[in-house]
C-alpha cells in the first residue's frame, strides 16, 4: 500500500511533470539516436546528483512498488509520475523523462518518434543486466525494435488455461492439446460440480468457461487464439503482408479461430462482454467456471479456506496439428516434430526504455539495471498484475508469481508454463507499430460484434479489415510497412 505521504508526494509530482511535458521544456542537453559508448552501470544504483524522473504509463501500481523498493534501497531521490498513454501520446514533443516505463504495445509508438534510445553495451553486459538470464522472446523479440534492443523488461504475462485439478480429475479429463480437444472440453465441462465448488449462486450459475471479451481483451485473445493456425517457421508475417500492408485477418485462419471464440462464449456467462481478465480471475476463484482464460496474479490476497476449496491447475494454451499458408491458400499439416504451440506476445506487460529527454544517461542506465535485474526488480514486478517473471533466475521462487491461495504446485505449473512459451521458437505478437491501441480496438469491437451475433465470423473480420485499412492510410502506408517490418526484426524496404 501507498502512503498517504507518498500519495500526496507522488499526485505532486505528477501535476508538475504533466506540466513541463505540455509544455515540451526541460529536456536538458541535446541528444542523438545513438546510445552513449561509455557507460558505467553497476547493478547496485550508486547515484550522487539530482533526482531522476521515472515517467510510469497506465500502471499505478508498478508506480508505488518502484517507489517503495527505491526507498528501501537509495537515499538519493527517485521521482515516479504516474500517467496514462493519452497523456504521453498528446505530447508534441518528448516528455521531460530520463526513463520511460510503458505498455509493451507503445514500443513501436515511441521509437518512431525517438522518444526512446538504443541500450548502450554497457547495460547489457553480464555484469550490470545478465541479458543472457533473461527469457528468449522476450530478450530477442519483446525488447528489441529492428535490431536494436531499445528497452528492458518489467514482465509480460501469458495467457493460461486455469482449471479446477480435483474436478478434472474426477470427471477423467485432461488440459487440452489441440483447440479441437478445447472445444469437446468444454462441452464435457457443462454440467456443473457434483459438489458445490465455491460460491456459484442463482445469480451466477455455474458456466463451463470464462473468456474476457472486454475492451483491450478481446482482440488479443483472438490473437490468442488465431496464433497456432497463422504462424510456422514459413512465415513470420500473420498480421499484415509484409510487403503491401494489407491485414490478413478476413482469411480462413481468423475465421476459425473466431467460430470457435463465439462457439465457446455460448457455454460461457451472458455478460463477458464486461469482463476483464481481473474479472475472470476473480470469477474462477469463486468457483463459478470450470476452465479460465486468464493469468494469476500476486496482487490479488489471499482468500479464506472456506472462499477457496479446490485446487487450480495452470496449462498452456492449446495448439493446432495445422497451419494455413497463405502465399498457397491452403491448410497445412505441421510436421511430426514440430511444436503445435505458438506463444502470443505484446497483449499486455511493461518495458522501460532510456528516454530521449534524459539529464543524464550514466545514472538513468544505471536506474535501468536495478529496475530489471535482482531482489529489487522481482518485488516491483510483482507489485502490479501486468507485469509478470521474465528471467530464469526467478522461476527459482515460483510463489511470488501467483495468488497465495492457489498452492506451490500450481505455482509451479505456472512457471513452467511461461518458462516453456518464451522458450517457443514460433510467436504471434499484437501490433507493435505506431497505431496500435487503434487497431486493437477495432478488433476488440469485431470480437464483441460477432459474439453478440450482429454480424458472422467472416463479416467482423471484414469489417475490422476495411478500419485497419484507413488507419494504415491515415498513418501513411509506406511508414507503418517499415514499422511493421522493424517490428518483426526486420529492415525496412523500398515499396512494393
Amino acid at each position: 500500500m501507498i502512503s498517504p505521504m507518498q500519495s500526496k508526494r507522488a499526485q505532486s509530482n505528477h501535476l508538475l511533470l504533466l506540466s513541463l511535458l505540455c509544455l515540451g521544456i526541460g529536456c536538458g542537453s541535446p541528444t542523438t539516436d545513438s546510445p552513449p559508448a561509455d557507460l558505467v552501470t553497476p547493478a547496485e544504483p550508486t547515484l550522487s546528483h539530482a533526482a531522476i524522473r521515472v515517467l510510469v504509463i497506465d500502471d499505478p501500481s508498478l508506480a508505488g512498488g518502484i517507489e517503495r523498493e527505491w526507498s528501501a534501497r537509495a537515499e538519493v531521490p527517485l521521482v515516479v509520475v504516474p500517467s496514462t498513454t493519452a497523456e504521453l501520446l498528446s505530447l508534441k514533443r518528448a516528455p521531460s523523462a530520463d526513463i520511460l516505463l510503458y505498455p509493451s504495445s507503445l514500443v513501436g509508438e515511441l521509437a518512431t518518434r525517438r522518444w526512446i534510445l538504443p541500450l548502450p553495451e554497457s547495460l547489457l553486459s553480464p555484469e550490470d543486466w545478465d541479458r543472457a538470464d533473461v527469457f528468449p522472446l522476450t530478450r530477442l523479440v519483446e525488447t528489441v525494435w529492428g535490431d536494436q534492443t531499445v528497452a528492458v523488461p518489467c514482465g509480460s504475462p501469458q495467457w493460461v488455461l486455469a482449471y479446477h485439478a480435483e474436478e478434472f480429475q474426477r470427471r477423467g479429463l485432461q488440459p487440452p492439446q489441440s483447440w479441437d480437444e478445447c472445444h469437446s472440453l468444454v462441452e464435457k465441462l457443462k454440467p456443473p460440480p457434483t459438489r458445490e465448488a465455491a460460491a456459484a449462486t442463482p445469480d451466477r450459475p455455474w458456466v463451463a468457461v470464462a473468456q474476457p471479451l472486454a475492451d483491450g481483451c478481446a482482440g488479443w485473445l483472438l490473437l490468442a487464439r488465431a496464433a497456432a493456425y497463422v504462424r510456422d517457421r514459413s512465415q513470420l508475417s500473420s498480421l499484415f503482408n509484409v510487403r503491401t500492408m494489407e491485414p490478413l485477418l478476413a482469411t480462413p485462419p481468423y475465421e476459425r479461430a473466431l467460430d470457435e471464440l463465439i462457439a465457446a462464449a455460448r457455454w460461457g456467462p451472458p455478460y463477458a462482454e464486461r469482463l476483464t481478465v481481473a474479472d475472470v480471475r476473480s470469477m474462477f476463484h469463486r468457483g463459478e467456471c470450470g476452465l479460465a482464460f486468464c493469468w494469476p496474479t500476486p496482487t490479488v490476497g489471499r482468500m479464506a479456506d472456506a472462499e477457496f476449496p479446490f485446487t487450480i491447475g495452470y496449462a498452456e494454451l492449446p495448439g493446432a496439428r495445422e497451419f494455413y499458408r497463405f502465399q498457397s491458400g491452403a491448410w497445412t499439416p505441421r510436421e511430426e516434430t514440430e511444436s503445435t504451440r505458438v506463444t502470443v506476445l505484446g497483449g499486455a506487460g511493461r518495458l522501460a526504455s532510456l528516454a530521449r529527454g534524459a539529464r543524464d544517461k550514466q545514472a538513468a542506465c544505471q536506474v535501468l539495471a536495478w529496475l530489471s535485474r535482482g531482489d529489487a526488480s522481482s518485488a516491483i514486478t510483482a507489485s502490479s498484475p501486468e507485469t509478470t517473471l521474465f528471467r530464469e533466475s526467478q522461476t527459482a521462487t515460483p510463489g511470488v508469481w501467483c495468488e497465495a491461495s492457489v498452492g506451490q504446485a500450481a505455482a509451479q505449473q505456472y512457471v513452467d508454463v511461461v518458462r516453456t512459451g518464451q522458450s517457443r521458437t514460433l510467436w504471434l505478437s499484437a501490433p507493435r507499430l505506431p497505431g496500435a491501441q487503434r487497431y486493437m480496438r477495432a478488433l476488440d469491437r469485431g470480437v464483441q460484434s460477432a459474439v453478440r451475433g450482429d454480424q458472422s465470423a467472416a463479416e467482423a473480420l471484414q469489417a475490422v479489415t476495411r478500419e485497419w485499412q484507413q488507419i494504415t492510410d491515415q498513418l501513411g502506408r509506406d511508414a507503418q510497412r517499415d514499422a511493421y517490418r522493424l517490428s518483426l526484426g526486420l529492415g525496412t524496404s523500398p515499396s512494393p
